[in-house]
């Protein structure tokens, strides 16, 4: 079930500031198990929105174990994925795929596996950049020796797992027009509306960026015009 629009604009300040705010702390935390499941709670009487950041879900950044299972699947950023060192943007990560689930009413990327999400993020933004995958700890698990992605499926005959390499790995979901069909089913949306769905899509697209590095950060995140 989806949100409407405005909800999800409040809900994208105020979780983005807090994760802000995580940031600049003294010592600094990594929120790794951010995703739907662990909503932030608003009630309907004063429209106050809490986040529940439980201990068990959060850890001091630095250097953190590589490991593939980090955070929920359907939440995981590439970098988990691939076995790259993590920090702050994976939780940007997870939190554009909170918020596409808010508005749209269905998971970004609802991968079956590892492998599938990888699938599904290069169906979206395309290949993965090979800076990235240079220094991947994990990348023999889904590339070939060519730097290909080899996506694991089952063999309907035989009922084992085979590879099958992705040589045309262009983008087939485009973030903005899934974004852009859900705003198409909503005939009450005024001008203005239609507008900040546009928004929507481009910080969507900037969350999911492959890079960390050039993930867009809390900071300009709440400067962006959605955010507003």
């Amino acid at each position: 079930m989806s949100v409407p629009l405005p909800v999800t604009t409040v809900t994208t300040a105020y979780i983005t500031n807090a994760l802000f705010r995580l940031i600049t702390l003294p010592v600094p935390c990594v929120r790794p198990d951010y995703s739907d499941p662990n909503p932030p709670h608003s009630t309907p009487k004063d429209s106050t929105l809490t986040l529940c950041f439980t201990r068990r879900s959060a850890m001091f950044d630095g250097n953190n174990e590589i490991t593939p299972y980090l955070q929920s699947r359907f939440y995981r950023a590439p970098e988990v994925i691939l076995g790259l060192k993590y920090s702050f943007p994976l939780d940007m990560w997870s939190l554009g795929c909170c918020l596409f689930e808010l508005y749209c009413g269905q998971m970004a990327f609802p991968g079956k596996s590892n492998n599938d999400m990888l699938r599904l993020f290069i169906e979206t933004k395309g290949p993965l950049p090979r800076k990235l995958l240079r220094k991947a700890a994990f990348k023999e698990l889904h590339y070939d020796d060519d730097g290909l992605f080899s996506q694991a499926v089952c063999d309907p005959v035989t009922k084992t797992e085979i590879r099958r390499t992705i040589r045309d790995s262009k983008p087939l979901r485009d973030i903005h027009q899934r974004v852009n069909q859900r705003a198409r089913r909503d005939t009450n949306l005024t001008n203005e509306e239609k507008k900040m769905t546009t928004g929507l899509g481009d910080l969507l697209d900037k969350i999911f960026t492959f890079d960390p590095e050039k993930r867009i950060t809390p900071s300009n995140a709440l400067l962006h015009p959605f955010c507003q």
